[in-house]
């Protein structure tokens, strides 16, 4: 009896050192990732939380384009240290990490917003928030979003012909690109009229005229215009002294509509919807006119920054 006893003793005994081994080898093979890894709502999913790093959350993907979309993240904790940096990351695989693509957000109040840009049309992505302080980098949960498929593209022969402003919108945006709603200011007109009316001509020898009938008098701006198919900009260069230049980012384009964006300087946006009036522009009644003097405040369009 006492050598049986003896010998279940050292059975217990080496139990224990087994499973305090592999005990040890399992903690020691998780990394901070692994171990941070919680899941939006803040339940850990069994996994051991390090309270070191800084805690994150991912929110729902918007505003998704064929190549780009928004996301917030949330710092719910920054851990023993100062968060030092923070964004997003992602990829088409599983569980994104800072290694991969990724896009930082300056440092303030504990909710940020990215936008994630040169994406592949028609592509399902992950994304993460992090963060990152002196102990390390927090993640939060993975949110996948499919990208759309890529719009048709445009052309140089798509803008020959006569379009009409229907309205401008002009406003500020915030850090993260976002429209401020108290500093839009909105300008309507009639497409075509003679009285309060912008219309811009593009012609088949890359040249054209914007026409402002809301100034006091017919004012005519000839330019030159060309057209990436790259990256959809339309750059536009007033025949001025100074050869002013600016460039028209084409949000959508129909046969029947056209809709850009005109981004000046310190975040100021313009933002023009217009409306074909003709496939087939009329013979301009001057090439090279231009009306001195400053523009009216109602046709903001033809002032040079």
């Amino acid at each position: 009896m006492i050598i049986n006893l003896e010998l279940g003793m050292k059975n217990v005994k080496f139990l224990s050192v087994v499973m305090l081994i592999a005990a040890t080898i399992l903690f020691v093979g998780c990394t901070p990732e692994e171990v941070n890894n919680g899941s939006n709502n803040g339940i850990n999913n069994g996994n051991q939380i390090n309270t070191a790093i800084p805690k994150v959350r991912t929110s729902e993907v918007y505003d998704i384009t064929a190549n780009q979309a928004y996301c917030r993240g949330e710092i719910t904790s920054q851990g023993e240290s100062a968060v030092i940096e923070r964004g997003l990351c992602w990829s088409t695989n599983t569980k994104p990490k800072v290694d991969d693509d990724h896009v930082l957000d300056s440092l303030g109040s504990d909710v940020f917003t990215c936008v994630m840009t040169d994406l592949l049309p028609a592509t399902t992505y992950y994304v993460r928030a992090y963060a990152i302080n002196d102990n390390g980098v927090g993640y939060g949960g993975q949110v996948s979003f499919t990208t759309l498929e890529a719009p048709e593209p445009f052309s140089e022969a798509s803008f020959i012909g006569v379009w009409g402003v229907e309205q401008i919108d002009y406003y500020n945006t915030d850090y993260s690109g976002e429209p401020i709603p108290e500093t839009m200011v909105t300008y309507y007109y009639v497409p075509g009229d003679l009285d309060n009316g912008i219309d811009m001509i593009f012609r088949e020898d890359l040249t054209g005229e914007l026409i402002d009938r809301s100034l006091d008098s017919l004012g005519f701006k000839t330019f030159i215009y060309s057209f990436n198919e790259h990256d959809s900009l339309l750059y536009l260069t007033t025949q001025t002294p100074s050869y002013q230049s600016f460039e028209m980012n084409i949000l959508e384009m129909t046969d029947e509509n056209f809709v850009y964006i005109n981004e000046y300087a310190d975040n100021y946006i313009e933002k023009a919807y217009l409306k074909r009036l003709s496939f087939v522009p009329e013979k301009s009644k001057s090439t090279h006119a231009i009306i001195s003097g400053e523009p009216s405040k109602n046709s903001p369009l033809l002032r040079i920054r």
